[in-house]
């Protein structure tokens, strides 16, 4: 017959025991996860990307974005991450003029270089979901909504050079924005800009702005390059 520090130890065994299953299966749960993920995202990257895409880079889901451009290595610890969770589709450059449609990269949720210059797409909802993204170029589409852009705080270069974007309000949200591009759009209100305290280059040529708005904005941030002109109230 089991005397009582005998079931106390049962007791507590039992107890220990669930916690270090429970300890060990979430740790599993989420490589499980990420792995499927990116399972997933190199399926994409095999049947569909090369088709849409000319330039598409795959990497570990936590690489630097600055190590890989530079050229340097990423270190062990990305390397290993690389090889438990696998790899994931990172950069996508030199859009094929027919792409329309960005839904098949909503779930590229580890991508932070995305060049979609003077390709067809209209409508930027699919991206809302990438906030890994920190450089964006969407030069030349035929796009004026830009609001799903708002849930991408980590942005650090954006370009909507001859877009036909006039509200820029959602880039408010932007605060680790550096270089934006308003080249050739019809923006009149550059209000939202001046809560961008990191913004370092600004384009503003060939936009309806005032010399007067643009004097307004420099002042509010000062250490930011900001080219434009011809300006809408010059002679």
């Amino acid at each position: 017959m089991a005397g009582p520090f005998q079931r106390r130890w049962f007791r507590f065994s039992l107890r220990s025991l669930l916690i270090l299953v429970i300890v060990i299966a979430i740790p599993l749960a989420w490589i499980a996860k990420e792995r499927r993920q990116s399972q997933r995202e190199l399926n994409i990257a095999a049947e569909l990307l090369p088709l849409t895409f000319d330039d598409v880079e795959i990497g570990g889901p936590y690489d630097s974005v600055r190590l890989r451009t530079r050229g340097k290595p990423q270190g062990w610890g990305r390397n290993a991450l690389r090889q438990l969770l696998g790899e994931r589709v990172r950069r996508l450059r030199n859009p094929v003029l027919s792409l329309e449609d960005l839904r098949p990269l909503a779930s590229l949720t580890r991508l932070d270089y995305l060049d979609l210059d003077n390709s067809a797409v209209s409508d930027l909802a699919p991206l809302e979901g990438l906030t890994n993204l920190q450089w964006l170029d969407l030069r030349g589409l035929p796009v004026s909504d830009i609001a799903p852009l708002a849930s991408l705080t980590n942005l650090e270069s954006l370009s909507l050079d001859s877009t036909q974007v006039r509200d820029i309000t959602p880039l408010a949200e932007l605060r680790n924005l550096e270089s934006l591009n308003l080249r050739a759009t019809p923006v009149q209100d550059l209000t939202p800009l001046v809560r961008l305290s990191k913004l370092k280059k600004l384009s503003l040529d060939l936009t309806p702005v005032t010399r007067k708005q643009v004097d307004a904005l420099q002042k509010a941030l000062s250490d930011c390059e900001i080219a434009a002109g011809p300006f809408a109230d010059s002679d």
